[in-house]
């Protein structure tokens, strides 16, 4: 076992390499930054937790954006409503005033609503850190409607031709569709406060963030000039980000910034150092819960070969399916430990995985397999990882937070069986571990049979091409790569 793979070290060496890059300033700050990143990327356990941060960042965004999607079409539903109701606010014939003439009625009436169900182009689904905006198309399209509402029922006219708010309602006829346009809102307003929460805690956006900082460090050229669109997306964003631009160039590789442009570099190295805290606490989150369920699974290992062994090849002797009752041991074991494990429980589309708990953060899943003298142990051991694989898949999403699967092997008898201890594909960590409960005679030096040795290509399928939202940076895939943990 590699130093590197033991989760303290590697709390060691993320808060050696977060204290360093802390206690830089400036210029010296922004050239650590890119050599942090590089070295969580390059320590294996640290490298795979990134991918699980990009994974987190990406399904963020993905659910925020099957809400909008669903969302969007019951908005246009009531807006044609509120035309059938009221005729005249059909004004989609009107032009779009110039910006000299102001446009802030006309973006709020129902032209305004038709231009904006029509808008493309418009990141949706920010991963910004720190902003907490609604740019959904939905939630404009809400906005929009409510506004309309709420100026037809108390919105008068004063003598000088303003407007102004009237107490009584004008409009009763409306209230029904005002009720279910506030009942819409709130819904998505829980569900967007919950996703700007999230982003603005979370590691991921942070991430995400800071990658995309760093490059700034190494600017890509222009497009080609026979693509127009794509050069007229590249010069919006070289003009948006060009103050950052010139501050980072000037701190890095010129005269130190002075005055007011020294000011601007302390509070953009100050909200660097947030972002990278906010990583580094993600991170350690994540090293120690790794170690804290690893080190239960070891504890199970220690006890079931040190104390159970013999109860333990008598019980499964005995069952007709003898996964059951080792499956069972292990559910009894992590319930004394705090958990709440279900065990055989059908799930949505008729899954039943051997131990699942669904009710922690992030769902605990195992799945046990046995061999014996009477099994081919290799072909088993390989089915079992194919079963966990092809009920992840299955389990994918919401309500399930699954990031890391343990794979149990009770060995009762047969040749010896060495596992990888750890290994990727797609969004999950996978750790197989054996519970050795075989007879002595069947163990250790008496040992005569050709041990089985099972590596990550022998579990790990071929990792399949995921589709992730286009508002998540691609990240270096980690699909098939040992994580050695143990």
């Amino acid at each position: 076992m590699s130093q590197s793979a033991q989760p303290s070290y590697v709390l060691d060496f993320l808060d050696r390499e977060h204290s360093y890059l802390q206690s830089l300033e400036a210029g010296d700050y922004l050239r650590g930054l890119e050599r942090y990143l590089d070295a969580l990327k390059a320590e294996p356990l640290v490298g795979a937790l990134l991918q699980e941060v990009h994974d987190e960042a990406a399904n963020l965004v993905e659910t925020l954006q099957r809400h909008d999607e669903a969302l969007v079409p019951r908005v246009v539903e009531l807006r044609d409503e509120l035309v059938s109701l009221e005729p005249e606010e059909d004004n989609t014939a009107e032009p779009r005033p110039s910006v000299l003439e102001g446009s802030w009625e006309w973006e709020m009436s129902v032209a305004g609503f038709d231009a904006t169900l029509e808008g493309t182009g418009i990141s949706r689904y920010p991963v910004d850190p720190t902003g907490a905006e609604d740019a959904t198309l939905g939630g404009q399209l809400l906005g929009i409607l409510c506004n309309r509402v709420q100026a037809l029922q108390h919105q008068g006219e004063r003598e000088d031709g303003l407007s102004v708010y009237v107490e009584q309602n004008q409009r009763p006829d409306l209230d029904e569709l005002r009720e279910r346009l506030s009942e819409l809102a709130a819904e998505h307003q829980q569900l967007h406060q919950r996703f700007v929460n999230a982003k603005r805690s979370g590691p991921g956006p942070a991430l995400l963030s800071l990658e995309d900082f760093v490059s700034k460090f190494h600017l890509a050229p222009p497009p080609p000039t026979d693509d127009p669109e794509a050069s007229a997306r590249w010069m919006s964003k070289m003009f948006r980000e060009a103050p950052t631009l010139a501050l980072v160039e000037a701190a890095l590789y010129s005269t130190p910034p002075t005055g007011e442009k020294a000011e601007q570099l302390d509070e953009l190295v100050e909200t660097l150092r947030g972002l990278v805290d906010r990583l580094h606490h993600g991170l350690s989150q994540k090293v120690s819960r790794h170690r804290t369920r690893q080190h239960l699974l070891r504890r199970f290992k220690a006890r079931c070969e040190a104390f159970d062994a013999a109860d333990l090849r008598e019980t499964a002797q005995a069952a007709t399916q003898p996964e059951l009752p080792l499956a069972q041991e292990a559910a009894r074991f992590f319930f004394d430990q705090g958990l709440n494990p279900l065990t055989e429980t059908s799930i949505s589309g008729g899954l039943r995985p051997d131990i699942l708990d669904p009710f922690a953060t992030d769902s605990v899943y195992v799945e046990a397999k046995q061999v014996g003298d009477d099994s081919n142990a290799a072909a088993d051991i390989v089915g079992g990882a194919r079963q966990l694989y092809n009920t992840l898949r299955r389990m994918k999403g919401e309500p399930f937070n699954i990031s890391e699967a343990f794979l149990l092997v009770f060995r009762r008898g047969g040749p010896d069986v060495e596992l990888p201890a750890s290994y990727r594909v797609e969004d999950w960590t996978i750790f197989p571990l054996l519970i050795d409960i075989a007879p002595s005679s069947q163990s250790g030096s008496r040992q005569r049979r050709r041990p089985i040795s099972l590596s990550v290509e022998d579990l790990a399928p071929q990792p399949m091409t995921v589709a992730s939202s286009s508002d998540i940076p691609a990240a270096p895939s980690s699909s098939s790569t040992p994580v050695d943990t143990s």
